[in-house]
């Protein structure tokens, strides 16, 4: 009897690694790829409720870090942030500001364009969703 559940153990275990063997990685090529093309600055302006907009310009660094512009229209100062980004599923980045921890977040729409979403990638939909996009200006 021991013998056969030691046969089985042995069976199931060969069987999981049979599996997981045949598996290939394709996340970090994915991921990759995603990133090199994330590359750039982004701009455009995004819509607020006190101003007539928010000149936005936002960098996207190869070592996975973030600068942010923010220049409120009819207003004096320049609001500028640093921080780390993720990708996540989706086309989805992370915007993480390292003093505050805020999390923004943007959706790769094309090569050239993102849009910022809700944390769930969600984008806005209707007349204003053009509003939300920023383009890229340069590599």
């Amino acid at each position: 009897m021991n013998k056969n559940i030691m046969l089985l153990a042995m069976g199931i275990a060969a069987l999981a690694v049979g599996c997981n063997g045949n598996k290939t990685n394709n996340t970090n090529t994915a991921d990759t790829t995603t990133v090199n093309t994330l590359l750039g600055t982004y701009e455009g302006t995004l819509p607020a409720a006190d101003c007539p907009g928010i000149n936005t310009s936002l960098t996207i660094n190869a070592d996975s870090t973030y600068d942010l512009l923010t220049h409120y229209v009819g207003q004096k100062d320049t609001i500028r942030e640093n921080g780390v980004y993720h990708t996540t599923g989706d086309k989805l980045i992370q915007l993480v500001t390292p003093s505050s921890n805020d999390k923004t977040y943007y959706k790769v729409m094309d090569d050239s364009t993102l849009i910022m979403t809700d944390d769930s990638g969600e984008e806005p939909t209707g007349e204003l969703k053009q509003h939300y996009q920023l383009h890229k200006v340069k590599q």
